[in-house]
């Protein structure tokens, strides 16, 4: 798998906030990418695996959560356990 924005390769799992310029993106066929759009963000997000959020106490929280098997289960899925 391999994406990159602008000529620039992009992590797995990286967040990447696009400025109001021409973009372009490319990526293999075996890639996953998510494209949202919308008004300009003021802060820039803290990411951790699927959990993202402004603040960094409700990402901790919710790596809690998981932990503690808060979450609900995901129908046939019984390989997505990550251990902290």
């Amino acid at each position: 798998m391999k994406v990159t924005v602008n000529e620039e390769t992009i992590s797995p799992y990286e967040l990447v906030l696009l400025e109001d310029t021409e973009t372009t993106i490319k990526f293999s066929n075996n890639s996953r990418v998510i494209l949202l759009g919308g008004e300009k963000w003021q802060h820039v997000p803290y990411i951790h695996w699927n959990f993202v959020s402004f603040s960094k106490e409700k990402i901790e929280q919710a790596k809690q959560n998981w932990i503690d098997g808060k979450f609900p289960k995901i129908p046939s899925d019984n390989l997505e356990r990550v251990e902290y």
